[in-house]
């Protein structure tokens, strides 16, 4: 092979693989734009949303225009870069997340027009404490005297004190109506009162109540049942004996000339018992 053949087949080849490299470098520059890319998805544009949300959306407010609503998403959202129709700066995560982004903005716009909307107004929450009053034992309290019965008249009542007990009550019933209440202080184990039928009435079959009190309030009470006394039989004026007035001069009723002859006899210008104008006509007018 001469020089002339070697320099034609040289030309061939560089002018070969020059057209080689013109039909390769548009794969090449696929090849680098894919490898760029994280993802090589596909996403709505905000014209596109805004106009699916305007049709689809139950709205109140419908967007004026598809500008103002496409302005709103995109200053909500931003705008993605794109290569034609792929993204090419965002992985299949945020392209999710630009998605809900746009489809929320969109709805957004479509109910209220792209003003701001005033925030909701929260009602500060009231905490309610609630305290369990403290529980009284009532073991140390109980009525001590009467038990066995009352005196239909002035009755002392004694009971065992409550520590912190405040006052304390006595309470005569009689089914279940308060007869007669009698009150002391917190110092004081007993009280006296006029429990007689004729001061508080009732019958004979009968309850004493004994109250402790705390600042007014009961705090314990028992009930004990009595019997009080029957009514003490009245007494009648007694007759005073007759009295001795022989002697007085004076011939009494009672007296006659038999019983007191110093006094009735005939004679004493009064016609006295058993006398008359036959047996003593001078007294008697005979």
């Amino acid at each position: 092979m001469n020089d002339d053949e070697r320099l034609r087949r040289g030309v061939f080849i560089v002018s070969r693989t020059a057209h080689y490299e013109r039909l390769l470098l548009p794969f090449l520059m696929l090849v680098i734009a894919a490898i760029a890319c994280r993802c090589g998805g596909k996403i709505d544009s905000p014209d596109v949303v805004c106009q699916r949300t305007s049709k689809s959306a139950k709205a109140s407010v419908l967007p004026a225009n598809a500008d103002a609503c496409i302005q709103f998403v995109t200053a909500r959202c931003g705008e993605p870069v794109r290569l034609g129709a792929q993204i090419i700066n965002m992985t299949p995560d945020e392209i999710m997340s630009y998605e809900e982004c746009t489809n929320a903005a969109a709805a957004e716009f479509a109910q209220t027009g792209g003003k701001p909307q005033p925030l909701p107004i929260s009602t500060p929450q009231t905490s309610v404490v609630v305290v369990q009053p403290q529980r009284v034992s009532c073991d140390a309290f109980r009525l001590t005297s009467p038990l066995m019965g009352m005196a239909n008249g002035t009755q002392t009542f004694f009971w065992d004190p409550l520590p912190d007990a405040t006052g304390y009550r006595i309470q005569i019933l009689e089914n279940g109506t308060v007869l007669a209440t009698f009150e002391a202080a917190a110092d004081q184990t007993n009280v006296t009162g006029d429990v007689s039928s004729g001061r508080i009435g009732g019958l004979f079959d009968l309850v004493v109540r004994a109250q402790a009190l705390k600042n007014g309030n009961v705090v314990c009470s028992a009930e004990y049942p009595q019997l009080r006394a029957a009514n003490a039989p009245a007494v009648e004026n007694p007759v005073a004996p007759p009295v001795n007035t022989c002697g007085n001069a004076t011939c009494e009723a009672s007296e006659n000339s038999s019983s007191c002859a110093s006094d009735c006899f005939c004679g004493n210008f009064t016609c006295d018992a058993g006398e008359d104008r036959f047996t003593c006509g001078q007294d008697c007018g005979g």
